[in-house]
C-alpha cells in the first residue's frame, strides 16, 4: 500500500538535504559546467516553425493534494504568456500529457478527494474546448504518455494499491493493451528517440529503480538496456539531435544524455551540466534543438520559471515567466502551431 504522506515527507526531506549541501549557481544565465555566463535571451526555434508550449496543472508545494486546474500557453513567436478561458473542467494531479492529432491530451492521475483517474481530458486549440475521451482500461496516476510512430500510448503508473506494469494505447475508438513493461514503475519519465519508447527510473514497489527500458511497437516488447549512472525519480525527459536527455530528479540535479551507438549499446554520458536553483518536481520538453524546463518549485523562488538549455553549447536562458505561484508537478507539451490554432485568449 503506498502511502502519499510518507512519499511527500520522504521527497521533502531529500529536498531539504540535498539543496542545503550542493552548491548552486546564479543561473540567471547560466552556461552549465563549462563556465561563463549567457544573455539572458530567448531562444528562437527554427524559421518557418512555430511552436506553442502548454503548462497545465500543479500543486502549490510538496505534499499537497490540493491541484490546480489552471492552464496557460508560451507563445514563441510573440514570446508572451495567455491563460485559456477555459481551464481544465477538474482539478486533478499526477496526470500526464501529450499532443496527438492538433489536440492537448491529459491522461488520468488523481482529483481532490485522492481517488484515481481512468478519465481523459482533450483539448482543442481550435475551438478552446475541453471534451471527455474515451476512459482508459485502469485507473493510474503519476503514469506517463507518449507518441509513437503515429499512436498515443498510457503506461505505468500507481492505482493507490499496486504499482502497474500495464501499457495502453489509443485505437481512435478505445484504449487497447499493449505489452506490459518489465518492472512496474509511478514518478518515472519516458522519452521518444528512434521510434522507440523509453522508461526511465521511477519508483517500484517498494524502492527506486535504477533502470531502463524501450519499447518497440512493431515488436510489441520491451527491452532493457544500460541506464544512467545516477537513478532518476521524477526526472524531465526531453530528446534533441537523436539524443536522450535525462534532468535532475529528486535528490540530483545533473544533466545526462544517452544515444545508441549504432551498435545496439546505448552509451550514457553524464553531468553535462547542472538543473538550475536546485528545481524539483518540473516538466521539461524539447523542439527541435531545445529543451524546457517548466515549472517546479526550490527554497529560494516564490515565483514561476520557464527556463532553457541548450545542449550544444550547455547553455541555460530564462525566458518570460508564467503568471501565479510557483507549482510542483506541473505538466507541459510542446506542440507545432497549425493554421486554425492558436493561443487561446
Amino acid at each position: 500500500m503506498i502511502l502519499l504522506s510518507d512519499v511527500g515527507l520522504f521527497l521533502s526531506k531529500t529536498f531539504s538535504m540535498w539543496h542545503g549541501s550542493r552548491k548552486r549557481p546564479n543561473t540567471s544565465s547560466f552556461q552549465g559546467d563549462s563556465g561563463g555566463f549567457l544573455p539572458a535571451k530567448a531562444p528562437k526555434v527554427e524559421q518557418g516553425q512555430s511552436y506553442t508550449l502548454y503548462m497545465i496543472g500543479g500543486c502549490s508545494s510538496l505534499g499537497v493534494k490540493e491541484a490546480e486546474h489552471s492552464f496557460q500557453c508560451y507563445d514563441f513567436d510573440n514570446e508572451t504568456w495567455t491563460s485559456a478561458a477555459q481551464r481544465m473542467p477538474c482539478e486533478r494531479s499526477a496526470f500526464a500529457v501529450a499532443s496527438f492529432q492538433n489536440r492537448i491530451w491529459v491522461i488520468g492521475g488523481r482529483d481532490v478527494t485522492d481517488t484515481v483517474l481512468e478519465t481523459v481530458l482533450v483539448y482543442d486549440p481550435s475551438s478552446n474546448q475541453w471534451t471527455y475521451s474515451c476512459a482508459m482500461n485502469a485507473a493510474r496516476r503519476s503514469l506517463c504518455a507518449a507518441v509513437v510512430g503515429g499512436n498515443l500510448y498510457a503506461l505505468g503508473g500507481s492505482d493507490n494499491s499496486k504499482v502497474l506494469r500495464s501499457v495502453e494505447t489509443w485505437n481512435g475508438y478505445n484504449w487497447a493493451d499493449c505489452a506490459p513493461m518489465t518492472f512496474g514503475r509511478w514518478n518515472f519519465a519516458v522519452g521518444v528517440l528512434r521510434n522507440r519508447l523509453y522508461a526511465v527510473g521511477g519508483y517500484g514497489e517498494s524502492l527506486p529503480l535504477h533502470c531502463v527500458e524501450y519499447y518497440t511497437p512493431h515488436d510489441n516488447i520491451w527491452i532493457i538496456v544500460r541506464p544512467p549512472a545516477m537513478q532518476r525519480i521524477n526526472c524531465g525527459i526531453g530528446v534533441v539531435n537523436d539524443k536522450l536527455y535525462c534532468l535532475g530528479g529528486d535528490g540530483d540535479g545533473t544533466v545526462s544524455y544517452c544515444y545508441d551507438s549504432g551498435s545496439g549499446d546505448h552509451v550514457w554520458m553524464n553531468s553535462i551540466a547542472t538543473v538550475p536553483d536546485g528545481l524539483m518536481g518540473f516538466d521539461v520538453v524539447a523542439d527541435c534543438r531545445n529543451l524546457y524546463l517548466v515549472g517546479g518549485i526550490c527554497e529560494e523562488s516564490s515565483v514561476p520559471s520557464l527556463q532553457c538549455f541548450n545542449p550544444v553549447n550547455l547553455a541555460w536562458s530564462v525566458l518570460p515567466r508564467p503568471s501565479g505561484l510557483p507549482r510542483y508537478g506541473v505538466k507541459a507539451v510542446i506542440a507545432e502551431k497549425s493554421v486554425s490554432s492558436s493561443c487561446p485568449s
